[in-house]
């Protein structure tokens, strides 16, 4: 595969299927984009990464696409987890959020704290984790807040550990 290939590959996958029905010749070509850019880094590809993410693990691909993104700096990586963190697709957002830990860069507390309100736990357990390492005292107050108003058992677990680092 070459980069032109893997970008077109990307473009098409906006996010890829959800795994009940990704088949096995479409998460490789999947993987072997990811291995080129994890070799070889283009910031080209990583709001497509971002927003690649299909609803499910990817066959335990997906959790190894922050090594792709790890390669570039947050002036490129910051901008593209602004948007993707506000995609329609929960998929997007939960993944986003949990890649959004390593960077702690204050324009994040904003979508990072507008997830605590998502449907989903996972999304908001993930925005709880991310918040948690942004750093900024707006960030914990966020996630205090935010403890006032949840029931979920396992976000409430998430913001206890939260709270206590």
């Amino acid at each position: 595969m070459t980069r032109d290939e893997a970008l077109e590959f990307l473009r098409a996958h906006q996010p890829m299927p959800a795994d009940e029905t990704l088949d096995r010749e479409t998460i490789d070509a999947y993987d072997e984009a990811r291995k080129l850019f994890r070799a070889d880094p283009d910031p080209e590809c990583v709001p497509l990464f971002l927003n690649s993410f299909g609803e499910g693990s990817g066959f335990g691909i997906y959790q190894v696409v922050d090594e792709v993104i790890a390669k570039h700096p947050p002036s490129t990586v910051v901008p593209a987890l602004l948007d993707s963190l506000t995609s329609p697709h929960p998929s997007v957002r939960h993944w986003s959020a949990r890649i959004a830990v390593e960077f702690q860069d204050a324009r994040l507390l904003e979508p990072l704290a507008a997830l605590l309100a998502d449907d989903l736990e996972d999304i908001r357990v993930a925005a709880v984790d991310a918040l948690s390492q942004l750093g900024a005292p707006e960030a914990i107050s966020a996630v205090r807040r935010h403890a006032e108003v949840e029931t979920s058992p396992e976000v409430l677990e998430a913001i206890e550990d939260a709270l206590s680092l």
